[in-house]
Order: C-alpha cells, then structure tokens, then sequence
C-alpha cells in the first residue's frame, strides 16, 4: 500500500482508530533496528497527542529515544511483520505518552507495515483497579455476598472460605443465600430495607461442623445485577472473650473474697460486695475513686505494696485496715 493511494486515504482520514504506515529499517545483517513513519491519519495524531509533522519522515528512535531498549521488542517485532509477513496483536504502554494501547500490524509489501491503534488506557486501569479488589478481598478476613430480590447470589466474595469453610464454588451451588446464612428474614428485610441494617447476629455451621457467630451487615446496593449487599463478619472469638469476661465479673462479684481493682496511680476503679462488707460501706460510690492508700492504717507500707503489684510482682502479707467506722 502506498500512502498516496486515494482509494485508501479517504478510508484512513475517517477511522475511528490511530492507523501508521512504516518503513522497516535493517542493519548491514537485516536484523531490524529501526522504522520510518511514512504516514499517520488525524486519529493516531488524536490517540497519541503526536502531530502528523511531527512523526512522518523520522525514525521512532527519534522520537521514541531508548525505544530499541525497552523490555519489549517493538522494533523486533514490527520487523517480523514487514519482513517475514506475520500479523501480530498486542497490548503495549507507550511512556511517551502514558498511555497503554491495542495494536493491530500487518504488512502488504515487504519491508512495509501498517499498524491500527486503539487507546484502552481506561480498560486497563479499569482493569487493574477489579484487580486491586479482587486481591483486598481476597486477603481480608470479612466477606461479601451480593444477591437479587430472591436472595439468589449474584456476587460472591473470594475469600468466603475464611468464614464458612466453603469454596466460591459450593458457595455457588447453593445458589440462595438462606442456604448460607440461617433465619436471615429476607422478605422483610427487601420490604422495609431503605439504607443499612447493622449488626444482626447468626450463628452459622461451617463446613466442618464448627458453629460461629457472625455479625451481618446489610445495605441496598446496584452492583453485580444484585440489590443487597451482605457484609459477613466472623466475631465468634470476640463474643467468646465477651463471655469469658462476664463470667470472671460475676465470680469476682460474688466472690466471699474481698476483691478491688485499681488503676496504676491507686485510684480504686472496682470493688465487690465482699470489699464494701469487710471495709464497712454500703455502696460503691462511698470508696470508687478513692486512693487505695485511704483504706490501710500504714500508709508508707501499702505505698510499697503498691509498688510492689505495679511492678507485676506478687505481695502476700498483713495490713492494718481503716474501717468506714
């Protein structure tokens, strides 16, 4: 094809896509090394920000600088096309114009090539982005079903196995989330769900045959074909030292021990029933915030064994007490 043909220049003058035809260059050996821009249409000067007076008539290591060096053979490859006839498809990132784009080269004469460009710099990016989601989706512990009306799954997050033992695939097969997440009032929640439902707790068996709590969280959405958004998270560990916590608090205050707690300056932050009774008071109130120091005779000697106790150290002893009374 040659560039003055009017049978071909109409065609190119309108494409939507960067069209470029060029001249291959060899060295002394017809390895390529080099190529020549004999003629750009308006939509490669739009795609790549370079104007047509620019490129025609110059070699790319002109205007490309280190081109021949890049990680990828542009120069190698063009030069299979024009010499040995190949058509070649490719992705390729320009850092000239920092942009990345679809290209098309074919050759009709050899020694000649033409190349189509397409701008996907957006898809790639968009690309790259999913990407990026996939991976922190992956790699966090909550997960995050989508599904319809029905409460079919329309989307199902990779890293389901975390909390349910289940791989996206039997996730998959069980095709309704009731199947997942027991007593979740769904037709309720379709009905009367205008923003988020926060903090609804299920327990749930896992593969295994592990029962867990989880935390859900619930919030109309438009995305993957689906309308709720299902965010699950695994507390089972949390309600577990919740409960561990509240037993320790009732055996501390039903303790016939006289037991209090303070802070590190002996501020007295809690006491029992069997603190107030050995001590004289009838509430809390009278003796919470008080030095500790206030409630024994020798002062100087319970400073040590506060010194003592702040240094993780155990004191097993006698002291004179001081009585409300």
């Amino acid at each position: 094809m040659e560039p003055g043909k009017d049978k071909y220049r109409l065609l190119m003058e309108h494409l939507p896509d960067g069209f470029a035809y060029h001249q291959i260059v060899t060295d002394s050996s017809g390895k390529p090394v080099d190529y020549i821009f004999l003629d750009v249409n308006p939509a490669f000067e739009q795609i790549t920000g370079l104007n047509k007076e620019e490129v025609v008539g110059k070699h790319v290591t002109e205007i490309h600088p280190g081109i021949e060096n890049d990680g990828f053979d542009l120069i190698g490859t063009y030069g299979r096309v024009a010499l040995d006839g190949e058509k070649a498809s490719f992705e390729q990132y320009f850092e000239i114009t920092k942009r990345y784009y679809e290209i098309t080269a074919y050759s009709e004469e050899p020694g000649y090539f033409a190349a189509f460009f397409r701008d996907i710099t957006e898809l790639k990016q968009a690309e790259d982005s999913e990407e990026l989601h996939r991976l922190v989706l992956s790699n966090v512990t909550d997960t995050v079903l989508v599904t319809d009306k029905k409460g079919d799954f329309t989307f199902i997050c990779p890293n389901v196995h975390f909390i349910f033992g289940y791989s996206h695939e039997e996730i998959r097969a069980m095709k309704n989330i009731g199947n997942l997440l027991n007593n979740l009032p769904l037709n309720d929640i379709n009905q009367e769900l205008t923003g988020e439902i926060k903090h609804l707790e299920r327990i749930i068996t896992t593969k295994d045959g592990q029962n867990k709590i989880v935390l859900v969280n619930l919030r109309r959405v438009s995305i993957k074909e689906g309308n709720l958004l299902v965010a699950c998270r695994d507390i089972t560990e949390l309600k577990n030292r919740e409960e561990s916590l509240r037993l320790k608090g009732q055996a501390m205050w039903f303790s016939i021990n006289a037991i209090a707690l303070a802070d590190p300056e002996g501020t007295l932050i809690y006491v029992n029933p069997a603190f107030l009774k050995l001590w004289g008071y009838e509430h809390e109130h009278q003796v919470l915030g008080r030095s500790a120091l206030e409630f024994h005779d020798d002062r100087e000697e319970a400073t040590k064994v506060m010194e003592t106790l702040i240094r993780n150290d155990v004191y097993t002893g006698e002291l004179k007490a001081v009585k409300a009374d």
